[in-house]
C-alpha cells in the first residue's frame, strides 16, 4: 500500500473513533434529558405535566439555544432511550450505533406498547449495529409492523375514534 493508502487508513480510523465519541455524547445527553424530565414531572401536580415539560424545553432551548421543537423531540426520544430501551442507550454510549439509528429504534419503538419494545429492541438492535441509518429505518418499520399486537386496520380505528380539536379560550381574545 502507497503512502496515501495509507494516510487515508488512519483517516477513516480517526473517523470512526470520532464518531464513536460524537455518540456517547449523545447517549449521555439522553440521559440528562431524562434526569431533567423526571425531576420536573416529580415537582409537578400531574394535571400540569404538559405545562411543567412545555417549560423545561423553554429553558433547554434557551440554555442551548436549539429550537424549541428539537428540544421537544429530545426530549421524547431521551424518555423512550433511558425507560425502555436500555440495550440501545448502551450500544449507543459504546459507540457501536449513532444517535440517528438510536432515534430510529425509540421513533419505531415508541409506537409499540411498552410489553413488545425488549422484543422489538432485541430483535434488531443487531440490525442497527450494521447497516446504515437508512436502511434501519425501513427495517425497523417493517418490524414494528410485524411485532405489533394489534392490527394497522385497529390501530388506525382507535386513532380515528381517538382524534379530536380543543379550543380553550385565554385572554385578550386568544386561544
Amino acid at each position: 500500500m502507497n503512502e496515501s493508502g495509507m494516510r487515508i487508513d488512519v483517516i477513516l480510523d480517526e473517523l470512526v473513533a470520532e464518531e464513536a465519541i460524537r455518540a456517547a455524547s449523545s447517549a449521555r445527553t439522553a440521559v440528562l434529558l431524562a434526569e431533567a424530565t423526571t425531576l420536573r414531572l416529580a415537582e409537578s401536580r400531574s394535571d400540569q405535566h404538559g405545562l411543567a415539560m412545555r417549560s423545561l424545553a423553554a429553558e433547554i432551548s434557551c440554555a442551548t439555544r436549539l429550537p424549541e421543537g428539537t428540544v421537544i423531540r429530545f426530549l421524547n426520544e431521551a424518555e423512550i432511550l433511558v425507560n425502555t430501551l436500555p440495550a440501545t442507550l448502551e450500544a449507543l454510549t459504546a459507540g457501536a450505533i449513532s444517535y440517528r439509528h438510536a432515534q430510529v429504534m425509540a421513533s419505531a419503538a415508541g409506537s409499540l406498547p411498552r410489553e413488545a419494545r425488549g422484543a422489538f429492541e432485541r430483535e434488531l438492535l443487531p440490525v442497527a449495529a450494521s447497516a446504515t441509518a437508512a436502511r434501519f429505518e425501513r427495517t425497523a418499520r417493517h418490524e414494528r409492523e410485524r411485532l405489533h399486537p394489534e392490527t394497522i386496520e385497529t390501530r388506525t380505528a382507535t386513532a380515528v375514534a381517538e382524534r379530536s380539536v380543543e379550543l380553550t379560550p385565554d385572554a385578550d381574545g386568544m386561544a
